[in-house]
């Protein structure tokens, strides 16, 4: 199977090794379709990190408090491989930690899984005392036996819902780290962006491109009314002009244009698996001037209508 991939030993199994975004989607595909069990270190997953990616475990293992050891981790995560969006947001009460996968509902939910589990052990490596105050919501038909697979690996409460989510109460993010070692840190600090840095670029910049594309999609509607507001939203956030962006996405082989067509597609497909989206709903969140637009849209992306992928989805789950 992981020949298939053209995934090499080295890569998978040896320090540093890393897996571009493609290949790592062949894989997943290849998993769910062979339907394996989620599969989670029994030795912990914070080790087996360290054995291939030292430098960036480092780093999160010596941060002031758990948030910046979280930010840590979504920042160097790309040294690993080429990721999906994680994002962040707080209120009152909690931190919120939000998975969004490119792929189908049930490779997103594996993703999140593996993405949670070292989450969930940075949160109980900094306040083991309370981890079991967090809990991971995750999205799909996860069945018990499923979660009592995977409960072992967590500290966490975990449930289901219709997004991959982890919450954890906002006191416990900014508590002093017994074990940081501020004279140490600038140092590891330093090795992890070398490795950052180290990426190549070709696989680097349009995934990162993706990342801030997949957070327009999450935006409300009226924030994002088509590819000219996504443009200018893009260099604000890089800061960078239109004519750097366009350069350095055609020296990957693709444009904006590319990225923002196939990860509308991406999240119309996701939208329409749940039956709690009306075609409607699903066109103005996805910022289509009106249904009949996204209709079109759909049809010429995948050959068929949106009901129909709607229909045929259902029939085969």
């Amino acid at each position: 199977m992981i020949k298939a991939t053209g995934i090499h030993q080295k890569e998978l199994c040896g320090s540093g090794g890393r897996i571009d975004q493609y290949r790592y989607q062949k894989l997943l595909q290849l998993i769910d379709y062979y339907d394996f069990p989620i599969y989670l270190p029994e030795q912990g997953i914070i080790g087996e990190i360290y054995e291939g990616f030292s430098d960036i475990t480092n780093v999160f293992l010596n941060s002031p408090s758990l948030y910046q050891a979280l930010q840590s981790f979504i920042h160097y995560r790309p040294c690993i491989g080429e990721p999906d969006y994680i994002g962040l947001t707080t209120d009152e009460y909690y931190l919120t930690i939000q998975y969004h996968s490119e792929f189908n509902q049930s490779i997103g939910l594996r993703s999140a899984v593996y993405n949670f589990n070292i989450i969930d052990a940075i949160i109980h490596y900094y306040s083991p005392d309370s981890a079991s105050c967090c809990e991971m919501i995750l999205d799909g038909q996860i069945t018990e036996d499923i979660i009592n697979d995977i409960s072992d690996a967590f500290h966490c409460t975990i449930k289901t819902g219709h997004e991959n989510i982890y919450r954890i109460p906002v006191r416990m993010l900014h508590c002093p780290a017994s074990h940081y070692n501020p004279v140490l840190q600038p140092y590891l600090s330093e090795k992890a962006e070398r490795c950052l840095q180290e990426i190549p670029s070709t696989q680097v910049y349009s995934s990162q491109i993706r990342s801030l594309i997949l957070r327009y999609l999450q935006l409300s509607p009226e924030r994002h009314p088509g590819y000219g507001s996504l443009q200018q939203w893009i260099c604000e956030q890089s800061n960078i002009s239109r004519w750097t962006l366009t350069r350095r996405l055609q020296q990957e082989g693709t444009t904006l244009t590319q990225l923002y067509s196939e990860l509308r597609c991406n999240e119309a497909c996701r939208l329409l698996q749940k039956d709690t989206h009306s075609l409607l709903d699903i066109s103005q969140s996805l910022g289509f001037v009106n249904q009949s637009a996204f209709q079109r849209f759909f049809r010429e992306q995948m050959d068929c209508t949106p009901l129909k992928y709607r229909k045929l989805y259902t029939q085969a789950t």
